[in-house]
């Protein structure tokens, strides 16, 4: 089976549910980015002016926010007019699954700054 019929309401529902779950986890991760990434310049700097470091790069990945990509996915079932959808395999894995392409890149930044996701690809 590669798609099914779902209740239009039913897929609203969890689409604001993980809407809502990735805008808190977003919303907890940026200030632990930022408290890392100002320690790690912090201890570049004390490095560099002590002398004893010549590097002068640091590579810390930001986490990214993808409500867009929620809001999308809601605008386009509010706006179609029937009570049931079919959706593809695809659909079903990103909406109903919250496993979309950038889902790798999102748990890595929730280990990286703080928290441990169940990892669930």
């Amino acid at each position: 089976m590669e798609s099914c019929v779902m209740n239009r309401n039913a897929l609203l529902d969890i689409l604001h549910t993980n809407r809502t779950k990735h805008l808190d986890e977003f919303n907890m991760l940026m200030p632990a980015w930022r408290e890392k990434a100002v320690a790690e310049m912090q201890a570049l700097i004390s490095e560099i002016s002590a002398g004893s470091s010549t590097r002068i790069a640091i590579s810390l990945y930001a986490p990214v926010s993808h409500i867009a990509d929620y809001d999308e996915a809601i605008a386009l079932v509010t706006h179609d007019t029937r009570q049931t959808l079919e959706l593809s395999l695809v659909d079903v894995r990103r909406f109903v699954m919250d496993n979309w392409v950038w889902k790798v890149d999102h748990l890595n930044s929730m280990m990286t700054y703080g928290k441990n996701p169940a990892l669930k690809i």
